[in-house]
């Protein structure tokens, strides 16, 4: 029988999906579920879930974690299998609402006119329509990832800068916020087809740290690493040494949190959210390619929004997948 959102019964405490079988479906569920609470899938959000918000529900593509006790309900979504297992939630917050949400934005998207003086401006903050080919814009500032959220003691972060690099660095908080700080004010687009624009970030300029290191010649690609159980994301080193790109401990005038990659993340705002690294320890220099977490799960290497970019497209990629 095909599944229907009616047909989906889920317990208030509890539930997870193992994601369906490709990507694309894969991600229009997810954008459902995640900021889109209307509907019978409403029983997945946080309107039925006292006490507890949507947590540790960003997947991979085939793999299912968190799994408890397995009774799914099954159906299909478009020809694809769509899994429903029940799992325990965090309790976290309480019932969500727009009021007591400080990030919530309440009026049009704020502009390059609002950004302060001594922000950088990112350059898609220009654009006419700032809303890339398959997104929506939201108002709230999503949680999502792909495991759980670590544990980081402040006074023990240390984030690495090795591989092709003249001086390799290491930096703990201290010295990491004592160095010269920047603003930049960006949209920020997930592959889960959300948008939310205007936002104001504060940290550690990438071109600087990258300056500080020295760059090898051949370094072409980076390998970001966060505190969360070894995960990496992959990019090209043009991309990690543009103007706009930081470390950011500060969003919207507020220390990161946890949920959002506290105590700092990497923020690459002309590409998908993903590669803005949250939790960074690590940043390798390499000559070669190196795919991530969600790249060798089947997504892009680059995730330029703008050029619809969100799945693997590469020749190596098609070839071992039989596309």
């Amino acid at each position: 029988m095909p599944l229907r959102r009616s047909h989906v019964d889920v317990p208030k405490h509890a539930l997870s999906c193992q994601p369906v079988k490709t990507p694309q479906a894969w991600a229009r569920v997810f954008a459902e579920l995640i900021d889109q609470p209307k509907g019978r899938f409403s029983k997945l959000t946080k309107s039925n879930l006292p006490n507890s918000r949507l947590h540790d529900v960003f997947l991979p593509p085939v793999a299912m974690i968190k799994k408890s006790h397995r009774s799914p309900t099954t159906g299909s979504i478009d020809g694809f299998q769509l899994f429903v297992f029940r799992l325990s939630f965090e309790p976290v917050m309480n019932l969500y609402s727009p009021h007591s949400d400080p990030k919530y934005q309440t009026s049009d998207p704020p502009s390059a006119s609002s950004a302060p003086q001594d922000a950088i401006v990112s350059e898609d903050v220009h654009r006419e329509y700032r809303i890339p080919p398959g997104q929506h814009r939201t108002r709230k500032w999503p949680v999502l990832h792909a495991t759980s959220v670590p544990s980081i003691d402040p006074q023990r972060w240390q984030l690495s800068i090795f591989g092709m690099v003249d001086q390799p660095l290491t930096f703990d908080l201290t010295r990491f916020q004592a160095l010269p700080r920047v603003k930049v004010f960006g949209d920020f687009h997930c592959v889960t087809t959300w948008s939310r624009l205007g936002n104001l970030w504060e940290g550690v300029s990438m071109r600087h740290l990258l300056g500080l290191a020295g760059v090898k010649p051949g370094a072409t690609f980076a390998v970001v690493g966060g505190y969360d159980n070894g995960w990496t994301t992959n990019l090209p080193l043009v991309h990690l040494a543009d103007t706009d790109v930081l470390l950011a401990d500060t969003h919207d005038g507020l220390p990161i949190d946890a949920d959002h990659g506290g105590p700092v993340r990497l923020v690459v705002p002309k590409l998908f959210a993903w590669k803005s690294a949250k939790w960074v320890k690590s940043i390798e220099l390499t000559a070669d390619n190196q795919p991530g977490y969600w790249e060798q799960a089947g997504y892009h290497n680059v995730g330029d929004p703008w050029k619809e970019q969100r799945y693997r497209d590469d020749p190596e990629w098609n070839q071992r997948n039989g596309d």
